[in-house]
């Protein structure tokens, strides 16, 4: 929404085909105007959109409700570091980014800052433990 209502077109992706779908409807019914919302794996696709992006955010996943493979996070960043241009900024939401190198997988780690659980409508929490997010610039 942020960047649609600066003029930015959004694009995104998931593995998953009714997350993609979710997230396209979410965005209509936003009204967000976006140039796509398509079925990929960002550890090994090509991100046709990234090329052309002024910056990027990602929600990896963390493993309470996808199941990752060992190594799977850092494939996802280093392949979008890979298709994006040098000095786009990125903010990254993970629970898994302490000791990350994040020089090799094509970043430099500007800032980051914790998250903690909120509550949704029902009184549960969004998410167990914590989160942080990471500023990133690519290299």
């Amino acid at each position: 929404w942020a960047a649609a209502s600066r003029g930015g077109s959004v694009a995104g992706s998931d593995r998953d085909a009714t997350k993609a779908d979710g997230c396209r409807r979410n965005l209509e019914h936003a009204g967000v105007a976006f140039e796509s919302v398509g079925v990929r794996d960002a550890s090994r696709d090509a991100l046709p959109a990234a090329s052309d992006a002024d910056c990027a955010v990602l929600n990896l996943p963390w493993g309470e409700k996808v199941r990752q493979t060992h190594g799977e996070n850092d494939r996802i960043l280093a392949n979008v570091a890979a298709h994006l241009r040098s000095g786009t900024p990125v903010a990254c939401l993970a629970t898994d980014g302490d000791g990350r190198d994040w020089g090799r997988l094509g970043y430099e780690l500007e800032r980051a800052a914790d998250v903690t659980p909120g509550t949704s409508k029902r009184g549960k929490a969004s998410f167990d433990g914590a989160a942080t997010c990471y500023l990133l610039r690519v290299r």
